[in-house]
């Protein structure tokens, strides 16, 4: 017996649904309020995340310790919207910090396309703005 080949083929997800503090963690811990941000969906993001244009890293310099990095591909991430915020979990923090780079860069492009920019002023002013790809972390860093 052999199965038929007539299962349509099903697309990759234009979006990816992750949840942040709506306000001030400290405030919300308590009320339970999230915001869920709504940013495109990278299909080869890695663990970090690390994506094409947001790398997040979460190295804690006070205690010199590195996180581990989330990974949003995990199936029981994906399935809820991304983990559910808590101060404890620095995951979640790597979390949120990308789902709110990500947001900011698509406004950055609306608002280049939506102003009618020229092509090529608006790449040159994309590339001078992250210069490929941004860097960002969860935590403050350490100063000497």
């Amino acid at each position: 017996m052999t199965l038929a080949a007539n299962a349509p083929v099903i697309p990759t997800p234009e979006r990816r649904r992750l949840r942040t503090f709506a306000f001030d963690p400290m405030s919300t811990r308590l009320t339970g309020r999230y915001l869920v941000v709504d940013v495109p969906f990278e299909a080869g993001l890695q663990p970090g995340p690390c994506g094409s244009l947001v790398q997040v890293i979460d190295f804690d310099a006070t205690r010199e310790q590195w996180y581990q990095p989330v990974d949003l591909n995990d199936i029981a991430i994906l399935a809820q919207d991304g983990l559910r915020p808590m101060e404890s979990d620095p995951r979640t923090h790597q979390q949120i910090v990308y789902a709110v780079a990500m947001s900011v860069i698509e406004r950055f492009e609306r608002f280049l396309t939506a102003n009618n920019v020229p092509a090529d002023v608006a790449e040159q002013c994309w590339q001078s703005t992250i210069a490929k790809m941004l860097g960002v972390t969860p935590r403050t860093t350490a100063t000497q």
